[in-house]
């Protein structure tokens, strides 16, 4: 069952962006949502602050339907499961961190951009990737829309 507050001009506006990656129109996204009883005041002022394109296309994405939204807990659930790990920057290992959704969906834009992989250190993480890569890329063509190549097994490094 969809929410009340998916009404059919929120969606509109959700499709609109998600087709052209314009995501310009969030104000406009927070007030149709507000029309439509939409009943946490939290998105909706994040919605009309000044989002980063990565924050704009996972705010649309939890809003626009079940499928879209259950992808994005799904990459984040992933990126909690990678755990601490270091990134190529510049041919060099950076620090360990925290993997968390904006890290782990910028890491893919840029590798799909040419550039190079996410690094994690684990004998658990070793043993499950195939399954947690093939699960990544499902989530991360239905938030973003962009379809990785079918060489995307690549992406993860493991030093293990």
């Amino acid at each position: 069952m969809s929410e009340p507050w998916r009404t059919t001009t929120v969606v509109a506006l959700c499709e609109a962006m998600r087709q052209s990656r314009d995501y310009s129109a969030t104000p406009i996204l927070a007030d149709a949502l507000e029309e439509a009883e939409f009943p946490d005041m939290e998105v909706l002022k994040q919605l009309r602050s000044v989002l980063e394109p990565w924050q704009a296309e996972r705010m649309v994405a939890l809003v626009y339907g079940v499928k879209t939204a259950d992808a994005v807990k799904r990459i984040e659930v992933i990126a909690a499961w990678l755990g601490p790990g270091a990134m190529v920057n510049k041919g060099e290992w950076d620090t360990p961190t925290p993997m968390n959704y904006q890290r782990l969906i910028g890491a893919a834009d840029e590798w799909l951009n040419g550039g190079e992989g996410v690094y994690h250190r684990s004998d658990s993480w070793e043993e499950s990737f195939p399954s947690r890569a093939t699960e990544f890329w499902e989530a991360y063509h239905i938030v973003t829309g962009r379809k990785p190549s079918d060489d995307t097994e690549s992406f993860f490094v493991c030093s293990c």
